[in-house]
């Protein structure tokens, strides 16, 4: 059984874990280079970065019966910043709680509409989670600059 609760200083190594893991699967679904992977390791998986940027979000984690931290989704305002679920449990119902628990968190928040950036690998997740496609857009900055992205909303006044 999987439980959802809201992330703690106390997750930031095992959500270190789960991000480096998930850059590590996207790096050769999506087929970044040796250097955009480094780049994302080094930049986006260190406990520094973690702390920081997951703590500032309104974050929250998915953890196994065994108190194991399998996954984890980061909400920004009205977007999903970041959401990974740990590759070796792809599959089975997590990512869609997470994602149901970001557009609550959302929702609560007072924003209509949820905003996500994502790489190809993830389109169709986002999309059978009721988001739509609204544009292409390039990275501007960090790890992955000049990489594609696509943009999908969903709207929440529904």
């Amino acid at each position: 059984m999987i439980r959802i609760r809201k992330m703690t200083r106390r997750d930031v190594a095992a959500v270190q874990r789960v991000v480096r893991d998930g850059y590590e699967f996207l790096a050769e679904e999506e087929g970044f280079s040796p250097k955009q992977r480094r780049r994302l390791l080094e930049e986006r998986c260190s406990a520094e970065w973690i702390g920081e940027h997951f703590m500032r979000c309104h974050s929250f984690v998915a953890v196994s019966d065994e108190e194991e931290v399998v996954g984890v989704v980061a909400v920004d305002g009205a977007e999903i910043a970041e959401l990974f679920v740990a590759p070796s449990h792809h599959r089975r119902g997590i990512g869609a709680r997470l994602f149901r628990k970001a557009e609550q968190a959302i929702a609560d928040s007072g924003h209509q509409c949820l905003e996500v950036s994502t790489t190809g690998y993830a389109v169709p997740f986002y999309e059978a989670m009721g988001a739509t496609i609204t544009g292409p857009d390039i990275v501007l900055d960090g790890p992955l600059i000049g990489w594609h992205c696509t943009c999908l909303e969903k709207d929440l006044a529904q």
